[in-house]
């Protein structure tokens, strides 16, 4: 690959130059680096991530180096998803999301984020359908700068009450159960998701966001495990994995703690879809979806069309 180079002026005012480096993440010294800036950034790192064996190999880094030091970072997630088409047909996506901008604070408003951005569109365009990313709210003008564009997703939800009769509530914790752990984290790979639209490739992101285990449950009596959590009387259900399909209204039937309403990180399939209730969903005070390539009869539009939502735990 050819080596690019930004120049900059140092606190010296001396001229320095950075490299951009790219599809680095196995190596341990430049990984570290990255970790350094990610964790100043954001305040995480992906350190346990790869010790515990969570990454795939789906995760592409490009960032501007200098002396072993990341400046600016944007990477690539390879995305491969799974949509249940509405008369049955199950057809295959894959997108590439953007995700990890950022720029340590001396070196931004200085184009460096967005050159790694266009440098990625460049070299990957034509490995997938087209590109998304979960945007900060303040960074939505900076995005649009680069050609994406606001695409709004659909959230499902419903009231406890319209749950009907409640089954035994036997969903109980694995946290501390290593053998549970090692059937979830099977099922991760290679289990159903009792979805319309899921990530076949969810290892890596999923484990990212439940790899302590604290918002993971298993239902012996559905065979199932139920990744949840509950903010005041409301209950986000973010995956429900099993063997065999299973319920979700089954599953939120079984849930013992207490909520009024759930509202589900995922889409649910089309036989329970008329039992909830759709609503346009922006992103709320989190952030705002934007797509890439979503022209008219692209497959991207349909994240609009078919009142679809990105898995909680697919965003990267």
């Amino acid at each position: 690959l050819p080596i690019l180079w930004y120049t900059h002026h140092d606190k010296r005012g001396d001229k320095a130059m950075a490299q951009l480096i790219k599809n680095y993440f196995h190596d341990d010294k430049k990984r570290a680096a990255l970790n350094a800036l990610t964790h100043s950034v954001f305040g995480f790192d992906f350190a346990d991530w790869v010790r515990h064996g969570y990454d795939t190999g789906d995760y592409y880094p490009y960032s501007w180096e200098e002396n072993g030091r990341i400046l600016s970072n944007a990477s690539v997630n390879r995305m491969v998803f799974a949509l249940t088409l509405p008369g049955g047909a199950t057809v295959e996506r894959t997108y590439g999301q953007i995700g990890t901008v950022m720029t340590a604070p001396a070196f931004r408003r200085q184009g460096l984020a967005g050159s790694l951005i266009q440098t990625i569109l460049q070299d990957t365009g034509a490995s997938y359908d087209g590109f998304y990313l979960f945007a900060n709210l303040h960074a939505v003008d900076f995005y649009r700068s680069l050609g994406f564009q606001p695409c709004r997703e659909t959230r499902a939800s419903l009231h406890r009450a319209e749950l009907g009769a409640m089954g035994p509530a036997d969903f109980v914790p694995i946290r501390y159960d290593s053998e549970k752990q090692k059937v979830y984290m099977s099922l991760v790979r290679h289990g159903i998701d009792n979805s319309a639209f899921f990530q076949r490739n969810r290892f890596g992101l999923q484990m990212f966001y439940t790899g302590n285990f604290e918002t993971v449950y298993v239902s012996p009596s559905l065979s199932c495990f139920a990744c949840y959590e509950r903010d005041g009387d409301i209950l986000m259900l973010h995956s429900v994995l099993s063997k065999k399909p299973v319920s979700v209204l089954q599953v939120l039937r079984q849930i013992p703690e207490p909520f009024e309403t759930a509202i589900l990180g995922f889409t649910p399939r089309a036989d329970e879809r008329p039992a909830f209730t759709f609503t346009p969903f922006d992103g709320g005070d989190d952030y705002r979806l934007f797509t890439l390539g979503a022209s008219p009869g692209t497959s991207l539009t349909e994240i609009e069309e078919q009142a679809l939502l990105f898995p909680t735990y697919s965003h990267a």
